[in-house]
């Protein structure tokens, strides 16, 4: 799924500890493909979450305390040139995707609430689709409304906002030691740092999961937090003790925890909460067997030429698998045969190859052949702009079709004649119709996001009329 800010041009740095320079670990690469692979599976097969986006915070976490403390010794300077090589590395290729999301849901998607997809093509293009997601009410768990083609950016999303927060905290701990005469001790601040965020953040997890709203705690950065400070811990350890590993048979017990997480516990656990201990602690145990790979055991598995391949295209898979499934579902059918299953995960494949070799490659070699910031500016820039522009211009386009008057005055006066009862499809013009498709999908009143004191919507869909709660309105003395 999510691209590590560590790799580099050829991918191996994205694997290397922290405490041990040039020590490539190929384990995590196929620890990044089986996570991906979950996803791709479970989203095509199963409409439900695989839990393994909690892999990738937890490697996140692990690879930016990596990278960064590679940087510290440069100051200011290592944390600029991560930001500006992380930018390089994910946004162009995330908004190449994106626009050819937005051409496809001009293609294939019904006029019907085409605004909100355009909405999230330019909140994802920010970074910032996880608090659309929230602020519109939405449920990555529910099938009650229909996913847009760019659902899946939320967790890209969260990520980037972790990787500026880390990088502010690492700025903010260079300049501590810069003031001071005695240089502070970067690795024990850190420490404790993503100590209080791990404990602070899950709690809040377990307290917005619960007994607030897990529609709300899947989306929120905050409450997810404490999955990228498990990670980022584990690499301040190895940091300190670069030997440190376990026994390689824990790999397996990671690699069942990752299956479980899916199989047994999603089903059945809101997510994040308590559940994400399942996947993130699993992920922890991959990484440390891992270390000392032997024959026969999880870690070889994964460390083979195939899964550090697929790990490879990771980040470019989730982003394209989603698009096409949604589109294949809106256009042609919401039942997908194994056949067309299939196929879309090898089309999926394919296209991330595609753009791991036609956009992110050679954008990498750009970036150490020439000045850095002037392949940020030719490249992320231009992209973004137009990213935002397009969405934003069919907005405007598809709000300028309605006019006040359709919605208020006196209606037209009926004619003598008698109404005309038989009206067919074919003689609509949807031009005419009034309101304009684009905004039926945001008529629905407020009334529709209320939650009960349970947490649960009080204009309850079908599969929740088993387990209704009670709302309350108006005077209730």
């Amino acid at each position: 799924m999510m691209t590590s800010d560590t790799r580099a041009g050829a991918g191996k740095a994205a694997a290397t500890t922290a405490g041990s320079k040039g020590h490539y670990l190929p384990h995590i690469e196929g620890t990044r493909a089986l996570a991906v692979l979950l996803v791709v599976f479970y989203h095509v097969f199963t409409e439900q979450t695989a839990g393994a986006v909690d892999v990738f915070f937890v490697l996140t976490g692990f690879l930016v305390i990596s990278s960064l403390l590679r940087k510290i010794d440069r100051g200011f300077s290592g944390v600029k040139d991560f930001l500006v090589g992380l930018f390089i590395r994910l946004a162009p290729v995330s908004l190449v995707v994106l626009l050819g999301t937005y051409i496809g849901a001009l293609l294939f998607l019904s006029p019907v609430g085409i605004n909100l997809v355009h909405r999230e093509i330019i909140a994802s293009a920010l970074y910032l689709e996880n608090w659309q997601l929230i602020i519109q009410g939405s449920d990555y768990l529910s099938r009650q409304e229909p996913p847009t083609p760019v659902l899946h950016f939320w967790a890209m999303s969260v990520q980037m906002q972790f990787y500026l927060t880390t990088a502010l905290i690492f700025a903010l701990v260079i300049a501590a030691g810069m003031k001071t005469a005695r240089a502070v001790n970067a690795r024990a601040v850190l420490t404790g740092i993503f100590s209080t965020v791990f404990v602070a953040s899950f709690i809040y997890s377990i307290y917005l999961t619960y007994f607030v709203d897990s529609a709300w705690a899947y989306f929120d950065t905050f409450a997810r937090g404490w999955e990228f400070s498990m990670g980022a811990l584990l690499g301040l350890a190895l940091s300190k003790w670069p030997a440190m590993a376990i026994h390689s048979a824990w790999g397996w017990l990671g690699v069942a925890g990752l299956l479980a997480a899916g199989a047994l516990v999603a089903p059945v656990a809101p997510f994040p909460g308590f559940a994400a201990l399942v996947p993130t602690l699993s992920t922890v145990l991959i990484i440390l067997a891992g270390r000392s790979v032997k024959v026969g055991s999880a870690g070889s598995l994964l460390s083979t030429p195939l899964m550090v391949s697929l790990g490879g295209v990771a980040y470019t898979l989730y982003l394209v698998h989603w698009p096409l499934l949604i589109f294949y579902r809106e256009y042609v059918t919401q039942s997908v045969s194994l056949t067309w299953a299939l196929v879309i995960i090898a089309l999926s494949i394919a296209l991330s190859y595609l753009l791991r070799f036609a956009v992110e490659k050679p954008l990498l070699r750009l970036k150490y052949g020439i000045n850095a910031n002037r392949v940020l500016a030719v490249t992320a820039i231009p992209l973004l702009i137009v990213t935002v522009a397009l969405p934003a211009y069919s907005i405007s386009q598809n709000n300028s079709q309605i006019n006040p008057g359709d919605f208020i005055g006196a209606p037209e006066p009926v004619g003598e004649g008698p109404a005309d009862t038989e009206v067919s499809v074919d003689r609509l013009d949807p031009a005419e119709v009034i309101p304009p498709f684009e905004q039926v999908g945001a008529s629905r009143p407020p009334v529709y996001f209320d939650d009960s004191p349970r947490g649960i919507l009080c204009m309850v869909q079908e599969d929740d009329r088993d387990n209704p709660s009670w709302c309350e309105y108006g005077v209730t003395e």
